[in-house]
């Protein structure tokens, strides 16, 4: 009995252990490939970079915001007067 609940434990601590890093590795990852930030041109409509980054999670005049559910690093595009594409910063 005493051997059934320590192995118990034992699995119990394992999956703490293996969730608490995941949500470790996870905190730090970027929203999406950071790669595909290199396909976006100064003067690209906000279609073209919906199209290449996908829907932001959140806007504001002249930018949006990228980012992933529990995670810190944040992809901020920005956006001219005419709504075409500037710039991208990463804050990670």
């Amino acid at each position: 009995m005493l051997k059934t609940l320590l192995s118990a434990m034992g699995v119990f601590a394992l999956l703490v252990v293996t969730y608490f890093g995941w949500i470790l590795w996870n905190f730090n990852q970027p929203p999406f490939e950071l790669s595909r930030l290199e396909r976006l041109q100064p003067g690209m409509s906000q279609q073209d970079v919906r199209q290449i980054l996908g829907n932001p999670q959140s806007q504001s005049p002249g930018t949006w915001s990228y980012a992933r559910t529990m995670s810190w690093p944040i992809v901020k595009v920005h956006f001219d007067k005419n709504d075409r594409y500037t710039t991208s910063e990463y804050d990670f």
